[in-house]
């Protein structure tokens, strides 16, 4: 086990580049912003978590109101694309998902990463759950992150509410980044 710690990211950090294979096995998904819109980067623990299925469910009944407000979803996981597949047929997800996301990445992202040993039946190391809102300049608006399965998940009306708020406001106001101190 290594003992590098996570890199802790903050509002208004820049998210770093990053993408990765389609869970669905067709071409490549970036966890940016792209198209001049905003994006929900939702990292989940992987197949074997049944809170993450749960919570996934939700942002898909939810994602046309989330991209009618102007924000893309991707979700993401360690898991490779043969187990991300297997994921999305059964759970029925239209939502773009992400696979092999590296311990490397994780900790880029200030992520907390746990060991399947004793716990799982698979051999990689996966992410707790991370909820990122990243701006189209590629900057992030929002986050939380969770050291446990059953933290850190976000309610998506609280935080459509939240983001037509600051967009009500004006430029200055939707510019600041709380917890960035």
């Amino acid at each position: 086990m290594s003992n590098m710690r996570s890199t802790k990211i903050l509002p208004g950090s820049i998210f770093p580049t990053i993408s990765l294979p389609n869970g669905n096995g067709s071409g490549n998904l970036s966890l940016n912003s792209e198209n001049g819109r905003d994006k929900l980067v939702v990292v989940y623990r992987g197949q074997f978590c049944p809170f993450c299925a749960g919570s996934l469910k939700e942002i898909q009944a939810k994602s046309a109101q989330i991209n009618a407000a102007g924000i893309d979803i991707v979700a993401v996981s360690a898991d490779d694309v043969e187990t991300s597949s297997k994921f999305i047929a059964a759970n029925g997800f239209t939502i773009p998902i992400a696979s092999n996301l590296t311990v490397n990445m994780m900790r880029q992202l200030g992520l907390f990463v746990s060991s399947p040993k004793g716990y799982i039946d698979q051999a990689h190391m996966f992410a707790e759950p991370g909820y990122f809102l990243i701006t189209p300049k590629n900057d992030i608006r929002y986050m939380t992150i969770s050291s446990s399965p059953v933290g850190g998940r976000v309610d998506i009306d609280t935080v459509l509410m939240g983001f037509a708020f600051n967009k009500s406001k004006g430029p200055e106001f939707e510019a600041y980044r709380w917890g960035n101190q």
